[in-house]
């Protein structure tokens, strides 16, 4: 009898860019291993909670110049987690798509983030915690 092992499925995703009327006009293709991006994608969404609370911050009682760094900080870590999960090539498409227009980028693109890929990330963390449990057990 054989030992069967296998590898970890990847997160594998199409999002379709539409133009005005609903045609298709573009697409990424995301093909991520979870295990891989589960550190980074923690870190990176820390990343963006701590410029969100600054920026936050500063709206409240900072000065203009502070306020702008803040944004660009902010803008700066939510480009960080496009590119971890699109790729930096499926990051310029969305760039081009938007027009550069990161408000209007954020508001169509982090609720496929939060709806699809992060439960898919959880949900391999879970399983690794319950592998990694299930190792020791044996131990």
């Amino acid at each position: 009898m054989a030992y069967k092992i296998t590898r970890t499925q990847k997160i594998t995703e199409t999002l379709e860019l539409s133009d005005k009327n609903g045609n298709v006009i573009d697409s990424i293709d995301i093909d991520i291993d979870a295990d891989a991006v589960c550190t980074a994608f923690r870190k990176k969404q820390t990343e963006v909670i701590d410029a969100e609370r600054r920026l936050k911050e500063i709206r409240k009682n900072g000065i203009e110049t502070d306020l702008e760094c803040a944004y660009e900080a902010y803008g700066n870590a939510v480009i960080a987690i496009f590119e971890l999960i699109f790729g930096e090539d499926g990051t310029k498409k969305l760039l081009e798509f938007f027009e550069d227009n990161y408000i209007e980028m954020g508001i169509q693109v982090v609720p496929f983030i939060n709806a699809v890929i992060v439960p898919k990330i959880n949900e391999t963390l879970r399983n690794r915690k319950a592998q990694i449990r299930a190792l020791h057990k044996y131990r």
